[in-house]
């Protein structure tokens, strides 16, 4: 058996750091981040708790 498909991915776009790519919806999700968003993906990918993502969202540092 495979492993399940995940919704969120990031993606890194050379030069532009890194997206998070919406496989159920098939579009970007947010905005461009400097690094790879880990903890971003995990609370999305898991519990989706609105508060946390918030509070990730502001502290991963974008890319602008």
């Amino acid at each position: 058996m495979s492993k399940p498909r995940k919704r969120f991915v990031a993606k890194a776009e050379p030069g532009a750091g890194w997206r998070i790519w919406d496989n159920q919806q098939h579009r970007w999700w947010g905005e461009r981040y400097e690094n790879l968003p880990e903890q971003l993906l995990d609370e999305l990918n898991g519990e989706k708790r609105s508060v946390e993502l918030g509070g990730l969202q502001r502290r991963t540092p974008r890319k602008r």
